[in-house]
């Protein structure tokens, strides 16, 4: 029941921070005698919508989707894999999602959302618990 409970939670937590603000947009609005600078907060789930309502699709964007994409399956449903004993499946896209935000935040670090963060912290807080069933088990 424990187990049940921890993959439910992982799960639901990293399906809501692919709603949470992601990184930011910085809009420069510019006319006659005016010029404004904002900025607003995207989620990293509007950025595969954004994608698929685009007409202009190159093979970068495609891997860009494509890797997007394994992250929210990686958010969403690692912690199923570990309830269903699939632990070095969960253990390897867990890794690559870590990898692959660690590339975000080389390149984004000044304009990235408290979402970004909360996908980091779930991904390597159910990597250490995974780490430490797997450990626990070992030992029984």
């Amino acid at each position: 029941m424990h187990k049940k409970t921890i993959s439910l939670f992982f799960s639901l937590l990293g399906i809501i921070s692919l709603f949470l603000p992601y990184n930011k947009v910085v809009v420069i609005g510019c006319g006659k005698n005016f010029s404004s600078i904002d900025y607003y907060y995207d989620s990293f789930i509007k950025s595969i919508f954004n994608f698929f309502i685009s007409t202009h699709r190159s093979f970068n964007n495609l891997i860009e989707i494509f890797l997007s994409l394994l992250i929210c399956f990686s958010l969403a449903f690692c912690s199923i894999l570990f309830l269903f004993n699939k632990i070095s499946i969960a253990i390897f896209l867990i890794i690559l999602t870590l990898i692959l935000m660690s590339i975000s935040f080389y390149n984004l670090q000044d304009d990235l959302g408290f979402g970004y963060y909360v996908i980091v912290f779930q991904q390597i807080i159910l990597l250490l618990y995974i780490i430490y069933s797997k450990n626990k088990s070992k030992l029984n």
